[in-house]
């Protein structure tokens, strides 16, 4: 063991992870939010201000969205001290034509900013958080003991719009595995919005009931309970592979509180709602409703029509396949189909001939009409859909990189597409509500982020913020390099981006860190400045000396079919842990400044089962591994999950994914890291691994935090300086600083909005 590295080291580090990076990185982040079909608002922090700026994409203006120092004159009377105009503390911003609404001082606040009125919003619902408004703004739907209400803004009632809801049969709540009622807590932020959409007009809103009475039970013992005494058994529902899962209902009901039961039989709620995966919606003129129904097995897929009246149902489309028929590649993101009902169409993606493509289909019949995307371009979402044309996010159309997205538009009459930004850049695309215009966010791992307002040609009207690396570069930061490399077969072109060491000296030698996540849902490495999953902490680790590297291995998403299904029954592979090795050693090939002799990886969740997959079957090309909340059996997990990408349930195929069973002869340093109150993957995981690994008498190390959750939040500081410790000792084969710690980690937007936004 050489000397200690020092303490400026850390902190830079430190300043690197996402929530500190801002005043390195003036303009990272922005993010736009439409008032109307003209009107967007962002907020843009630069250099220790922050501004609410508003644009006019009509009259091609941008200007503040209010009077920042009047503002903060008027909180600060409230306070009873000085507030900064520059860096207002407000949170839960909400902006209309007329009106700014946000939370201070633990408190709902109100600015009319025609008179400039100032006034608290007294309120007897939950958090504006936690309720669905209406589109004319007059219903506000919660949930109250297991049913879901409504308050009448006009003359305050609240009254019930569907009765006979229990715990284990609850109206417009998600799940018990889904739930996340321990995070919840910690966050402070109340109940959840109800699972539930209003109709265009108003008057009518969807919901399901939930029936969780024939699933199984998991427990979670709090060890260190509040107040102290004994330990506390937390007991919630949840669905192993093969077992039933909770069965779900529509029900329609109107604001006098008439309901209409859909018919059919009851669904498989799988892990979240339908309504916050984005599968139901509501057809804009009122009539009808519409479904993605998918099979338990994931080897189906339907589109209903639901008739909101009378609860009557039809199946409209319907696509089966060998293996998991997806409507998106990406799983969390909401299936790429759109119902073109005054044409009598329905635009529908399927991968049926290996690509990802939309075809038409014919909304009475059924029947398919063609495709109306050709070639390699990959759909990946639809922005918006017009009388005559759609414009749409697809990826590959640049022919340089497969995974970079751009903007481009279908013609409905003529089904020709037209890609309208043709560079070699990522573009994440948002579209106005009449599909005016579109803000884009454009970069590459190596440029960083322009935000442009374009109209429906694709032609930039102006520019509307620029991020700047100017002080990362001071500092000795060097931008990424995105990669390209072949898979463990020699054929196969596989993509990833590689962080160089701060103050890079291409002279010496440095440690490589696979920073991993297996997907199969998600990318790890996107094409973009914000480099995909868990980006943030690979910066941080590259500035403590390392090399770090993300790769999409075959298995993941973004490809084409035969790709992405190189993972489905195959999770033991681990997102393509072969390639990893293979790219590995093509990168270290042709920069002699990789040390391959000193490779470490590391993940969280899915890639803290990979990381230790990879020590256990690659010992001669990983020496050390920090696995944090690793789904290590999958025999265990959420059923919806593993069966989605696993398979049904086949013994020997979940045993080959397992790393319990895998042959227990460890030649690596491995930290296992769990929270013992994790109600996503249980810690049941981790210490059943504990216990082979022990029971073949192998050396490991093990932290268990007791009262965290899946995402350690409020011990996240404390886990990443554990993970950057062992890294340090054992990688970079240096002492870790004994005495710096890293201040509280806040939970990213991200995460907030999958709790609350769906």
């Amino acid at each position: 063991m050489s000397d200690t590295l020092p303490r400026a080291t850390y902190a830079f580090a430190e300043r690197m992870l996402d929530h500190n990076r801002a005043d390195l990185v003036p303009g990272e982040r922005l993010v736009v939010t439409w008032i109307d079909a003209t009107r967007c608002w962002y907020r843009f922090d630069a250099d220790g201000v922050s501004r609410y700026t508003v644009v006019d994409a009509e009259r091609r203006t941008r200007g503040d969205a209010f009077d920042h120092t009047d503002l903060a004159k008027r909180l600060a009377g409230v306070a009873g001290r000085p507030v900064d105009a520059d860096r207002l503390p407000i949170s839960e911003v909400s902006l209309s034509p007329s009106a700014l609404t946000f939370d201070a001082f633990e408190r709902t606040w109100r600015l009319d900013l025609e008179t400039a009125e100032l006034r608290e919003i007294l309120d007897d619902v939950p958090h504006r958080r936690s309720v669905r408004t209406s589109p004319d703004g007059r219903w506000r739907a919660f949930t109250h003991e297991h049913d879901l209400w409504a308050q009448d803004a006009a003359d305050r009632r609240r009254r019930p719009l569907t009765r006979g809801g229990v715990d284990v049969t609850p109206f417009a709540e998600e799940p018990d595995a889904a739930g996340e009622r321990h995070l919840l807590d910690l966050l402070r932020l109340g109940p959840r919005p109800p699972r539930a959409l209003w109709s265009p007009d108003s008057r009518r809103i969807l919901t399901h009931r939930i029936d969780q009475s024939g699933v199984g039970t998991s427990h979670l013992l709090d060890w260190a309970p509040d107040g102290g005494g004994r330990s506390r058994v937390r007991s919630y529902r949840y669905s192993l592979p093969g077992e039933p899962m909770p069965q779900g209902r529509w029900v329609v009901a109107d604001v006098t509180g008439h309901v209409v039961e859909v018919e059919g039989p009851t669904f498989d709620v799988a892990y979240l709602s339908p309504v916050t995966w984005g599968e139901i919606w509501w057809d804009p003129s009122g009539e009808a409703v519409y479904w993605v129904r998918h099979a338990r097995d994931r080897l189906s897929a339907e589109l209903v029509e639901i008739d909101p009246r009378t609860g009557r149902t039809r199946t409209v489309v319907r696509e089966c396949g060998p293996t998991r028929v997806d409507l998106n590649q990406y799983f969390y993101d909401p299936p790429v189909v759109v119902v073109l009902r005054e044409r009598g169409e329905v635009l529908w993606f399927s991968q049926r001939d290996g690509k990802s493509r939309l075809y038409l289909h014919d909304l009475r019949t059924g029947e398919c009409r063609g495709a109306v995307t050709d070639g390699d371009v990959q759909v990946r979402q639809i922005l918006h859909v017009g009388d005559a044309a759609v414009h749409l996010v697809v990826s590959g159309a640049s022919g340089a990189d497969p995974y970079a997205r751009t903007l481009a538009r279908i013609d409905l009459d003529d089904h020709s597409l037209s890609v309208l930004v043709d560079d070699e850049q990522d573009h994440r695309l948002s579209s106005s509500p009449d599909g005016r215009w579109f803000v884009d966010c454009r970069s590459t791992p190596a440029t960083p982020p322009t935000w442009l307002l374009r109209d429906a040609d694709g032609h930039a009207v102006f520019e509307l913020g620029r991020a700047d690396t100017g002080r990362l570069v001071e500092h000795g930061w060097s931008a990424p390099e995105r990669v390209r490399v072949l898979a463990a077969d020699g054929i196969t072109p596989i993509y990833g981006v590689l962080h160089r060491p701060k103050d890079f000296d291409p002279a010496l030698t440095y440690p490589v860190v696979d920073h991993i996540y297996p997907g199969p849902q998600v990318n790890r490495a996107e094409p973009s400045f914000y480099g995909g999953y868990g980006d943030g902490e690979t910066a941080a680790m590259a500035a403590l000396g390392f090399v770090v590297v993300t790769i999409d291995g075959r298995g993941t998403p973004g490809r084409d079919k035969g790709f992405h299904d190189h993972s489905y029954g195959n999770l033991a592979s681990a997102g393509g842990l072969h390639d990893h090795v293979a790219a590995i050693r093509q990168l270290g090939a042709t920069r002699p400044w990789m040390d391959v002799t000193r490779v470490g990886i590391v993940g969280h969740s899915a890639g803290g089962f990979a990381a230790t997959k990879a020590v256990l079957r690659y010992p001669e090309t990983f020496s050390v591994a920090v696995a944090e909340a690793g789904n290590h059996d999958n025999r265990i997990y959420n059923a919806s999950w593993a069966e989605a990408f696993d398979g049904p349930v086949d013994p020997e195929r979940y045993s080959a994914t397992s790393n319990i069973d895998e042959e227990m002869e460890l030649h690596a340093r491995l930290l296992l890291i769990h929270g013992g109150m994790d109600d996503n993957v249980m810690p049941d995981h981790t210490l059943r691994l504990v216990d082979r690994l022990i029971t073949a008498d192998q050396d490991f190390d093990v932290l268990v935090v007791p009262r965290a959750e899946h995402s350690f939040h409020g011990y996240q500081h404390y886990v990443l300086r554990k993970r950057w410790d062992y890294l340090v000792r054992h990688l970079l084969r240096r002492e870790p600083p004994s005495t710096y710690r890293l201040g509280p980690v806040p939970p990213p937007p991200r995460l907030l909005g999958h709790l609350f936004d769906g």
